[in-house]
């Protein structure tokens, strides 16, 4: 009467998104994707040299590539609702620290109005930004450890960087080496 359990999961998901927009859908990789009829997203932080090898560990003055891979893990198309046109951010922190060190909305303008990103099934949407390792004073990145954390810009994603959301992706540590 009521269908499987996989289409009310579905169907439930859907619900979710279209009701609650992006503050409580979705999962930010618990299961490690590709969950067949589960609905909700992977979202994932890949850190790569300009040679495109992944690596956690760059020298100084050497430009990194972040990549935010967006996957839908149901098997059906799925939407996800931002509440501006800005559709992902990277941030760069001290470790331990709260506001970050860098960020790639620093400074840009976005409009307030809704942007909807349509998935197929089991898509992926990447987003890469090339980063020179100039932070928001201005200056080079130092050698040292940081944090780096990549996510999707639903509401409120700015106030706490540290907080976990099934729309950011966990916080990864890079080196700069001297």
């Amino acid at each position: 009467m009521y269908g499987s359990p996989s289409s009310r999961r579905a169907l439930l998901g859907a619900l979710c998104v279209a009701l609650m927009g992006l503050s409580g859908c979705g999962g930010g990789g618990s299961d490690g994707g590709g969950a067949g009829s589960e609905a909700g997203f992977d979202v994932e932080l890949v850190m790569r040299a300009t040679t495109g090898a992944e690596r956690s560990s760059y020298d100084f003055g050497e430009n990194i590539v972040f990549e935010l891979k967006i996957t839908n893990r149901s098997g059906g198309a799925q939407t996800l609702s931002l509440p501006t046109n800005q559709i992902f951010d990277f941030a760069v922190l001290s470790q331990g620290s709260q506001p970050p060190r860098w960020r790639w909305s620093f400074n840009r303008t976005f409009t307030p109005t809704t942007t909807s990103l349509a998935f197929a099934s089991h898509q992926t949407i990447t987003y890469p930004y090339n980063w020179n390792g100039v932070l928001e004073d201005g200056t080079q990145i130092t050698a040292g450890t940081y944090e780096v954390r990549g996510t999707l810009a639903y509401a409120q994603y700015a106030n706490d960087w540290r907080t976990d959301d099934e729309l950011a992706t966990p916080i990864k540590t890079i080196t700069i080496r001297n």
